[in-house]
């Protein structure tokens, strides 16, 4: 029999965002004003064969805290780039990229009328401008009518009273 202590020192690595199978899970997003910054989720993993299977088993990387998230590309609709870098329990450097596709200007912008027929057209408080986030053209179908299409950052249209 063998009686004693056995005291073991050992460190802790942390975790490498550059190497091996860590993935993010953005979803495309919609443009707001002023920009876009979703939020991001890494998942770690790794392959495995389980009774003549191959098996991916993965986990949710949870305390990003420690990571510095930097935004490239993401003020305007198209495709945005995330860049994760780790510190602390984390190290190395993780990007990945994400849609941004342009807001509905009926559903998002508010668009008001006044007294002399000047349109204004607004999104979370910012003053949209015409010809760079959208157009303002005739009705073919209703001559009392206006069409303000979304271009750019915005799509669809809304029609307004002349």
């Amino acid at each position: 029999a063998l009686v004693g202590t056995k005291i073991l020192t050992f460190t802790i690595l942390p975790y490498d965002l550059g190497v091996g199978s860590v993935s993010f899970n953005i979803a495309d997003k919609s443009y707001t004003v002023p920009g876009v910054t979703p939020a991001v989720r890494l998942y770690a993993g790794y392959s495995t064969t389980v009774n003549k299977k191959n098996k991916i088993v993965s986990w949710r990387l949870k305390d990003l805290t420690e990571c510095v998230q930097l935004f490239h590309d993401s003020s305007n609709a198209g495709t945005a780039c995330v860049e994760v870098t780790g510190r602390g329990n984390y190290l190395g450097c993780r990007y990945d990229t994400y849609s941004i596709v342009p807001a509905d200007i009926a559903r998002t912008a508010v668009i008001k009328k006044d007294r002399h027929g000047v349109i204004t057209v607004t999104c979370r408080k910012r003053v949209l401008k015409e010809g760079i986030d959208y157009t303002v053209s005739d009705d073919p179908a209703n001559s009392r009518k206006l069409i303000i299409s979304g271009i750019g950052n915005f799509k669809g249209e809304k029609k307004i009273s002349r």
